[in-house]
């Protein structure tokens, strides 16, 4: 509180190397560093808010990147971005952080992908996006198109499905990783929040059945 976007990048510059020195030195080896979540409209608002101050953003993401190279040099950095369906929304944060020169700063374009929430999205009525077939093929469409235009590795590293209808949800990441399978830059697919059963804290999204079983979803 109270610091200027420059101040804000030093800070999270310092919280990142911090955390990252921590886990360094206890032996652990990081794969992927995601700089902040879902920063599809930046981080650290309002300083940090994208559609206000693009450049903030880009500063203080690019601070969080470096710390992240400089414990781990070959660690990837995420890049996180909600909606990875519609694909107008990864494309305004992309661009706003291109252009604003943190083009570098990342390796992946992390993206979440909820398809049950999805539907109840204005924006797949736009894209006539009618069911979770729709949804799959327009996120590897898209990824697809990031990769041939940036030259980035893609991720899916947030996956949901409402957990009362776990068959279908089922068919739909078989479906998904059948698919991103065939990406050549696809780095994986992390669940969210997979343990979470009978709505715990709120979240209807796990993959377990209402009284704690595992359901079909983890064949």
């Amino acid at each position: 509180e109270g610091k200027d976007a420059d101040q804000l990048a030093q800070a999270v510059e310092a919280h990142t190397r911090d955390v990252l020195l921590l886990l360094r030195n206890s032996g652990i080896k990081v794969e992927w560093v995601q700089v902040g979540h879902e920063v599809t409209n930046g981080m650290l608002w309002p300083e940090g808010k994208c559609d206000s101050y693009p450049q903030n953003f880009a500063t203080i993401f690019k601070a969080g990147a470096k710390a992240a190279k400089t414990v781990y040099p070959k660690t990837k950095v995420v890049l996180h971005i909600e909606n990875g369906w519609a694909y107008w929304t990864p494309d305004w944060t992309l661009g706003q952080l291109n252009k604003n020169g943190a083009k570098q700063a990342y390796d992946i374009i992390g993206l979440s992908y909820y398809p049950t929430e999805m539907l109840k999205h204005k924006d797949a009525a736009d894209l006539k996006i009618k069911n979770w077939n729709d949804g799959n093929d327009a996120i590897v469409k898209n990824m697809e198109m990031w990769v041939r235009s940036l030259s980035k590795k893609v991720m899916i590293v947030e996956f949901g499905y409402e957990s009362d209808k776990l068959a279908e949800a089922q068919q739909c990441l078989s479906d998904l990783i059948s698919q991103t399978s065939k990406i050549k830059s696809f780095e994986g697919i992390m669940m969210w929040e997979p343990q979470s059963y009978n709505g715990w804290a709120g979240n209807q999204l796990g993959l377990f059945t209402k009284d704690g079983k595992p359901g079909v979803v983890f064949k």
